[in-house]
């Protein structure tokens, strides 16, 4: 009755019209209901009510969940202990309701274990529960509703509508026994939420046939790399190698010794030169070798096998993986800013998913006084890094792309430029989606661990294997992996890339028109929509924590989920390629050039600002016009795109200074070559950070950073190792599978397999 009496008290307070403080009218209400508890409160209250739900026979449950029902009841005579166990795991109020703390989680360990009880299995479920605090005594009015969520323990033979009418049933007895005995000084109500459906934490720690083949297929894996690094190894030490038989891109180091009976020679399987290799012992060193030398084998299926299990060899991925070198005229700031941008969404996001799984227990603090501070406005304004992403994916790819096709003469195959795109996105994709649906589920257990973007890929799975998840389905709470929209956009623009790429090598002018008229008819799709919907600009740019409640807005999928709205971002970088590739300097002698690439930097900054910062007014009452929301949903994407543009341009103008210097630390390269796995795991990261919390927290910003952290700290990791085991092993077998197709790669184009996000 505790717990019923500070909830009603918070639901009057809350939702009175009286000019109070919101605090004052909540304390004026509590002693109000105290004051009436100790004149009315009658001592067999609860054991009428447990009375009434032996009842609950009225309302026809199955056998088995009735049964489950009974020995509940029973054990409060032969076991006490357990029926008082069973109630003290459900939920109940902490400290900090006043602040939002309106979800009782309970414990969830003490009902799962009953089952090795007489009361049998038991299943943790989060029930909405609503009071009704109606203006008078008598059911007239609208009611003020005050909506939480509780935790309870229920038999596993009850379904969750069983034992939602159970309750129901209970609370109407409750009802009326409040009234009757003149319980609280207005007419109470507490209803279970008919609209809402209960969330039970998975609990299937059965594997089906899919969930099985997946793991075949990890083992197959990690057997593949085990095999091939031992073969690799065995290659490297053995003395009876052979030159082509070692992983790519080694060879000895020729010995100045006269040659001998132990010197190593073969033959080049073109001219049928001795090549002379030296004799093989424990001082000769191994550099890398420019090319590949063809020998006959014994055998042309032996010599596959052992060039696909050395695909999978750590030998060859790891060094590749870890490597800091990068190409002369490389565009070596990219790496730093890929991967501050992408810790910049990885805090932003950890922020938002903490509010949306109701870990916050003081979250009207949150809303109404924390998401207010002007330095928060970077973290619930944080859209911008994905723009950063896809600027930078389309500056890589025109650059190496337009590189390419000069020493090819002009000439740009299709089929392998796809290939390789594709080789780049789909093995790592898929394979951490399959993890996703099929596996995330059984890596914890607790109250919250339950995903609805998880429980939808049952239905829309195949969507995101034909990378069209951002049009269908087209309710945003239907998509599974919901993360995925990105990598969907990212191939939806890679397939128009060579388009725009070609006409800029052969017709530039036409292709700078094709890039400008497409960026204006974005322009213009934006702002019909955004003006015919009229929606809000900090919709987009908050995900609706300004309303006290995080939810996803359609303006997500009409604009942040589109590619015909996110292209500006990503041709913006494919006209920024274009210039680094012409080698486009600023005009004139070096105290002008240095002016102007300060002014390009000044005008970046002074234009990220503007586009970070400038919903700060609708946190403090600043309503924006029509024109001005959609003026900034047209122009913010773009807006950001141009300021990152100008920063990159002038560090590689030469010009960017300390900038240049931090962006271009080679510490970022192998951490930027990590980004689609990066981007991907993050957030199955932090489905398990929260959902497997057994209590919720109160925020505070070292609470976040040491969130943030343990994030980061592990999807890197995690982000290497699929990494070695996925991505860099299938690369590798395309390049494996174009040479035995004979579509053989030169030694200068090879360097684009490296090419990521």
């Amino acid at each position: 009755m505790i717990f019923l009496t500070i909830l009603l008290s918070l639901a009057d307070a809350v939702y009175s019209q009286s000019d109070q403080p919101f605090r004052g009218r909540a304390s004026d209400y509590v002693n109000n209901v105290v004051d009436h508890w100790t004149v009315n409160f009658d001592p067999d209250f609860v054991t009428t009510v447990w009375d009434h739900v032996r009842e609950f026979s009225d309302v026809r449950p199955s056998n088995s969940c009735m049964e489950g029902i009974n020995r509940i009841n029973a054990s409060r005579t032969t076991n006490l202990f357990n029926f008082g166990q069973y109630f003290d795991s459900w939920g109940k109020p902490g400290a900090g309701i006043l602040d939002g703390n309106t979800e009782f989680w309970g414990y969830y360990e003490e009902c799962i274990e009953l089952k090795d009880t007489n009361l049998g299995e038991m299943d943790f479920c989060k029930f909405p529960v609503r009071v009704e605090v109606y203006p008078t005594k008598s059911a007239k009015g609208v009611p003020h509703t005050f909506p939480f969520k509780v935790a309870m323990c229920l038999p596993h033979s009850c379904s969750t509508m069983e034992f939602s009418k159970l309750m129901n049933f209970t609370l109407d007895k409750i009802n009326g026994l409040i009234t009757s005995v003149n319980f609280f000084p207005k007419l109470v109500q507490l209803r279970f939420d008919a609209n809402s459906s209960p969330q039970c934490p998975w609990r299937d720690e059965t594997y089906d046939g899919a969930t099985i083949v997946f793991l075949v297929f990890c083992g197959i894996l990690v057997g593949l790399v085990l095999v091939g690094s031992s073969m690799d190894a065995y290659m490297w030490y053995s003395a009876e190698w052979w030159p082509d038989q070692r992983s790519d891109g080694y060879k000895k180091i020729q010995s100045d010794e006269p040659d001998s009976e132990d010197s190593a020679s073969i033959k080049d399987g073109q001219n049928g030169d001795i090549i002379k290799y030296g004799t093989i012992n424990d001082d000769d060193v191994l550099i890398p070798r420019p090319h590949v030398v063809k020998v006959p084998l014994k055998g042309r299926l032996v010599k596959m096998v052992k060039e696909f299990l050395l695909c999978f060899s750590w030998y060859k991925n790891l060094p590749v993986i870890f490597s800091a070198s990068r190409e002369k005229d490389s565009i070596t700031c990219i790496s730093g800013i890929g991967v501050f941008c992408m810790l910049w969404h990885i805090l932003s996001r950890g922020y938002i998913l903490g509010y949306s799984f109701d870990v916050v227990e003081n979250k009207w603090e949150v809303v109404n006084s924390i998401n207010n501070r002007f330095t928060m406005q970077p973290l619930t304004n944080a859209h911008s890094a994905i723009d950063t992403l896809f600027l930078l994916s389309g500056l890589s790819l025109t650059y190496s792309t337009l590189t390419k096709m000069k020493q090819q003469n002009g000439r740009l195959s299709l089929l392998h430029f796809y290939v390789h795109q594709f080789f780049r996105i789909i093995p790592i994709y898929y394979f951490l989606l399959i993890f996703f649906y099929k596996i995330l589920m059984h890596v914890a257990h607790g109250t919250n661990w339950y995903f609805k973007d998880l429980d939808q890929c049952g239905d829309y799975l195949w969507t995101n294997l034909l990378y069209i998840n951002n049009f269908y389905p087209t309710d945003l709470h239907d998509i599974c992996y919901t993360a995925s929209w990105y990598v969907a956009i990212e191939i939806q623009l890679v397939i128009f890339l060579p388009v725009f790429i070609y006409l800029l090598y052969h017709y530039w002018y036409g292709g700078l028109a094709a890039i400008f008229g497409t960026m204006c008819v974005s322009l213009a799709v934006i702002g019909s929509i955004a003006g015919s919907k009229e929606y809000d600009a900090n919709q987009i740019r908050n995900e609706g924590l300004a309303g006290g409640k995080l939810e996803v807005s359609d303006v997500y999928y009409d604009i942040y989920y589109k590619p015909y709205c996110r292209v500006n971002a990503y041709l913006i970088g494919v006209l920024l390629g274009f210039v680094c590739y012409k080698k486009w300097d600023i005009p004139g002698d070096l105290p002008l050039r240095m002016m102007v690439s300060v002014s390009m930097i000044c005008t970046a900054v002074a234009i990220g600002i503007a586009v970070v910062f400038g919903l700060y007014g609708t946190w403090h009452g600043h309503k924006f016009s029509e024109f001005e929301n959609v003026f900034y949903l047209m122009f913010s994407s773009t807006g950001w795109s141009v300021a990152v543009a100008l920063l990159i341009y002038a560090c590689h103008s030469g010009f960017g200074f300390a900038i240049n210097t931090f962006f271009s630390w080679r510490l970022f390269v192998p951490l930027h070559r990590l980004s689609i796995g990066v981007y991907l795991i993050q957030v199955m990261v932090m489905y398990f950070f929260y959902g497997a919390l057994q209590a919720r927290f109160i925020y505070t910003d070292n609470i976040l950073f040491a969130s943030f952290s343990a994030v980061v700290l592990l999807t890197y990791p995690i982000a290497m190792l699929i990494a070695t085991f996925v991505e860099y092993p299938f690369l590798s077998l395309k390049r494996l599978i174009l040479n035995w197709g004979g579509w053989e790669q030169s030694e200068e184009n090879k360097e684009d397999e490296n090419q990521t996000l």
